[in-house]
């Protein structure tokens, strides 16, 4: 044990592996995105007009931003992917704002909103939301809208898993 070694306090111990975890499993959906970002700028991909939109083509889209979607905009950041999130909680988003991050206030299964963010040109999203029935809405209404943009989401466990990839997650889940 831990904490009868001295080693770590339990509380301490136990947000560690929290972080830890979800980072392994960030990790993978951002290194396939940052590849996909790369092949993208090789091709010779289009920049869109800063006038009209604030985010050029090969960027991700985070659906949520609390403690696992700012997880994934930090490793993104520190491999200078260009992001910007959505959240629905409207304190959470100012939180983000406030940190000077790209973070809006709005719901990431609405067409509008993800139109304005450049989902179209974005090099794919990712939902961290906490609520598994918002994440499989989100990549319902993505699918739908955009059926060849990579999704990865957050899956609560194994049924959750299995729904979101029936809806149209790609690959794996974060």
């Amino acid at each position: 044990d831990r904490e009868a070694a001295g080693l770590v306090a339990g509380d301490t111990g136990q947000f560690m592996l929290v972080l830890v975890t979800a980072s392994m499993l960030a990790t993978p959906g951002a290194a396939a995105l940052g590849s996909r970002i790369a092949a993208r700028g090789a091709a010779g991909a289009p920049v869109a007009d800063p006038v009209d939109q604030a985010y050029r083509a090969g960027h991700i889209i985070i659906g949520g931003y609390g403690r696992v979607g700012r997880l994934v905009a930090d490793v993104l950041a520190r491999q200078s992917i260009a992001c910007v999130a959505v959240e629905r909680d409207h304190q959470l988003a100012a939180a983000g704002r406030d940190g000077k991050s790209n973070v809006y206030s709005g719901d990431a299964s609405m067409p509008d909103m993800m139109a304005r963010l450049g989902v179209g040109r974005s090099a794919g999203v990712v939902l961290t939301m906490d609520d598994p029935k918002a994440a499989l809405q989100a990549t319902h209404a993505l699918r739908r809208q955009y059926p060849a943009i990579p999704i990865f989401a957050r899956a609560r466990d194994e049924k959750h898993a299995r729904l979101l990839k029936d809806a149209g997650a790609s690959g794996g889940t974060v």
